[in-house]
């Protein structure tokens, strides 16, 4: 059972009616089936001649097929949708030439998704060489399918494969009667139906009972890009994205709706006009060519003898306002009104043409020059504060690896050091004598005051005092206001000695840290050091 509700044939293809509740599909006095719209005008009939008043039947049978039959003699068959497909070929019909009537029956692709109007494309077969072709606009064949062979067309190899698998049977015949194809499907195997797809190409199409969708089992031609004009004028073709068709540079969809609706027969509309108007005159800014790599050339081009040169063929095409694109590659070809049959190419026979735009749809080469200018200053310019940048860090870290104390070892500290240390001696501890104290912090996390002397040019003066102070025992003067009641004088004469042994200049004048931990436990009692 068939889940998707599939059309399979129209009657009135090319004349729709618009208000389907109000029409009728009956039997008419003269025995024919009729399509009547609203207006009880007759829009379709079977138009079999003859008497049939009040003796026929319409009656769709198992195969698909709507019959037109005598009622007291169904086997009387007088009109019948099999001899008048659409755009679909079911199993048991034909599809060939009638040389009585002279009826080359032949499937016509819809106009798009949802309009059953006939399409571009057609199926039919070429009575004069007994093969089936493809025909774009009725005009142009594309396609074609070889020669029976007795089992299948030269151009068809799967129909052996299917014969062999004892999925289809065909039957070619070519007598007085007729020339005409006919396939049946052998034993249970799923419906199948062949369809002149509205993408150009020959589909055969199978119920797949699994999946409930109908799938596709052979496709002629083969690659979409195959199909003639497939995209529409100035539409290319790719057959390597899912939506084979888009308009080339300087160019839209002319129909959006039909696009969406997989109709590309609009094809494409420039954009911007070009500066020569209709009448062949020349205005504005003169148009530019845009070079387009890689390109299937269209076929309809004039060759240019006279031209010596790829700037002749430039020229010859820019001086014709009807000249849309120039071509050189052995020799001047250029291509006039529409671009049609357009393909990327595969990277291995493509070519190069050059499309005729308006100079606004091309940016300009003097700006292209400025932009490459500013693009390499601003360039240059990132370069430079990188570096900048890197050098900063790199400086930070040599400092960092400079501040880094060494066990027994006297550090010497620049002014920018200390500068970093303390953070600009943002956080004061206290002012003591000739100068303030304040907190920094080392990079290994260790805590130290740092006094910042008032005078630049009183320190070494101020210094050498406050040792003096030191040795003679006047200490207390240089502790913070508010700490002299609660210090240990002993403690801190103790520290200062031992502060200024650590500091001497010569280091081998310096203790240990070994001693200088005994110093300050009260281990060895500390002796003033030598400071001059």
């Amino acid at each position: 059972m068939i889940t998707e509700q599939t059309v399979v044939w129209v009657a009135n293809r090319e004349t729709p009616i618009t208000n389907t509740t109000s029409s009728e599909l009956t039997i008419s006095d003269d025995g024919n089936l009729v399509l009547i719209n609203q207006f009880k005008t007759v829009v379709w009939s079977t138009n079999v001649k003859g008497s049939m008043l009040n003796s026929t039947e319409a009656v769709i049978l198992d195969s698909g097929n709507l019959v037109l039959r005598d009622k007291s003699k169904s086997s009387r068959v007088l009109w019948e949708s099999f001899d008048h497909p659409a755009h679909t070929w079911l199993a048991g019909s034909k599809i060939g030439l009638n040389k009585t009537t002279g009826v080359n029956q032949r499937l016509i692709s819809w106009k798009n998704e949802n309009d059953p109007a006939p399409g571009l494309f057609s199926f039919e077969l070429d009575p004069e060489d007994n093969e089936y072709v493809i025909y774009w606009n009725n005009s142009f064949q594309y396609w074609k399918s070889g020669k029976w062979n007795g089992q299948y067309f030269d151009s068809i190899p799967e129909m052996e494969l299917y014969t062999h698998l004892n999925i289809f049977s065909y039957s070619f015949v070519d007598d007085k009667a007729g020339t005409y194809l006919t396939y049946w499907i052998s034993g249970n195997w799923s419906i199948t139906r062949i369809v002149m797809d509205i993408s150009g190409q020959l589909k055969g199409l199978t119920w797949r009972k699994s999946t409930q969708i109908w799938g596709t089992s052979s496709v002629n031609p083969k690659a979409q890009c195959d199909v003639y004009n497939c995209c529409g004028p100035f539409g290319s073709c790719n057959s390597d994205f899912l939506d084979t068709c888009h308009c080339i540079k300087g160019f839209t969809e002319k129909n959006p709706v039909n696009w969406g609706l997989k109709d590309y027969s609009g094809g494409c509309v420039r954009s911007t006009a070009l500066q020569c108007n209709q009448n062949g005159s020349r205005k504005g800014d003169e148009d530019r060519f845009y070079e387009m790599s890689n390109t299937v050339l269209p076929d309809n081009s004039r060759r240019i003898e006279s031209s010596s040169g790829i700037k002749d063929c430039e020229s010859a095409c820019l001086n014709n306002c009807s000249c849309t694109a120039y071509s050189y590659s052995n020799g001047c070809s250029l291509w006039y009104g529409d671009l049609i049959d357009l393909k990327d190419g595969d990277g291995v026979g493509g070519e190069t043409i050059y499309l005729r735009l308006a100079a606004s749809e091309l940016p300009n080469t003097k700006s292209e020059k400025i932009i490459v200018i500013v693009v390499v200053c601003i360039g240059v310019f990132l370069v430079i504060c990188l570096a900048f940048v890197l050098s900063l860090i790199l400086r930070r870290k040599w400092r960092l690896r400079k501040l880094r104390r060494v066990e027994g070892r006297m550090m010497a500290f620049t002014y920018r050091d200390l500068l970093y240390i303390t953070n600009n001696f943002l956080v004061a501890l206290g002012r003591g004598g000739f100068g303030s104290v304040y907190k920094g912090i080392l990079p290994d996390s260790t805590v130290v005051a740092v006094k910042r002397l008032d005078g630049i040019f009183q320190g070494d003066k101020n210094f050498r005092a406050e040792v003096t102070t030191i040795v003679e025992g006047d200490i207390q003067c240089l502790l913070d206001v508010n700490f002299v009641d609660d210090a240990n004088m002993e403690e801190l004469e103790r520290a200062l000695k031992v502060a200024l042994w650590c500091v001497q200049w010569e280091e081998d004048s310096r203790p240990s840290m070994g001693k200088v931990v005994q110093l300050l436990e009260g281990l060895t009692n500390p002796n003033s050091p030598d400071y001059d």
